[in-house]
């Protein structure tokens, strides 16, 4: 029998290598789309999607003190009114 005597074909050899690279790549990428698909839609699900109440809270609270009259400091007599009631009397002050 003996051994091959023949050089291996350096085009065979460096196609196979690039065939290779290449297909390391594209799993490459195709893993990193994939998490990055993953990722998106983990963070839909727990940040965007979730119901804030604090802010729906804070939101109720000031829409009622934008529109509903309401003392600030009762001790020093201040209070807060409507948001349009406040620009009338700012307008009719200014154009006095």
């Amino acid at each position: 029998m003996g051994y091959d005597k023949q050089d291996p074909n350096p085009y065979a050899v460096g196609g196979a290598a690039l065939l290779i690279l290449g297909f390391t790549v594209a799993c490459g990428l195709f893993v990193q789309g994939y998490f990055n698909q993953l990722m998106r839609a983990e963070y839909h699900q727990k940040v965007e999607a979730t119901e804030n109440t604090q802010i729906d809270k804070l939101e109720a609270t000031s829409q009622k003190q934008l529109t509903s009259y309401g003392w600030v400091d009762q001790g020093a007599q201040t209070v807060h009114l409507p948001i349009d009631r406040a620009i009338e009397l700012t307008v009719k002050e200014l154009q006095k």
